[in-house]
């Protein structure tokens, strides 16, 4: 069951005949039905494509994706990413990004009929993306568990005036003796 319905599909099921120039066009994706306009516009080379219309935001598009809440929606409107799209600058982001690259490079491994070597070069980025994985996941432990240890480990700080006591912390290196 498809959740996003594609111009061209509707092209090749109607024939390419039934699709108008500001028409509409009766579009079922999944138990949902709903009547969407249709645009033709000229493209810079002089030909002619079609477009659906969002019918939330008005943009034109080749496809509408159906949404949780029952409607259809260009991507825009329901909030639809490519995986490969750059995920957010975090540290589980650059993770997510990392598995994905790593579950593409096993299928393509996977795959009969590659030479010697795309393969082995495939199998050396796999390594490389393994160990940054790894990086990642070995900073992220110490920092778990560094504030436990840290605290543990640090010297109570002296509370109040200091009234000629010895400090918990020295100054520098040489008051270490």
């Amino acid at each position: 069951m498809s959740s996003s319905v594609d111009i061209r599909d509707l092209a090749r099921a109607s024939g390419g005949h039934a699709l108008l120039d500001g028409g509409a066009v009766m579009v079922k994706v999944g138990d949902l039905s709903a009547t969407v306009r249709v645009r033709q516009v000229k493209t810079p080379i002089g030909c002619s494509m079609w477009l659906l219309v969002c019918p939330l935001c008005r943009r034109q598009c080749r496809q509408l994706h159906a949404m949780p809440d029952g409607q259809l929606g260009c991507k825009d409107c329901a909030h639809v990413r490519h995986p490969d799209q750059r995920l957010p600058d975090s540290e589980s982001g650059r993770m997510q990004k990392l598995v994905h690259q790593i579950q593409r490079l096993d299928a393509r491994l996977a795959q009969r009929g590659l030479d010697r070597t795309p393969r082995r070069r495939m199998r050396r980025r796999k390594r490389r993306l393994l160990a940054q994985l790894a990086t990642i996941l070995t900073k992220r432990r110490s920092r778990l568990q560094a504030p436990v240890d840290g605290a543990l480990a640090a010297p109570v700080p002296h509370l109040g005036a200091d009234h000629g006591r010895q400090r918990s912390t020295p100054k520098s290196v040489h008051d270490v003796r």
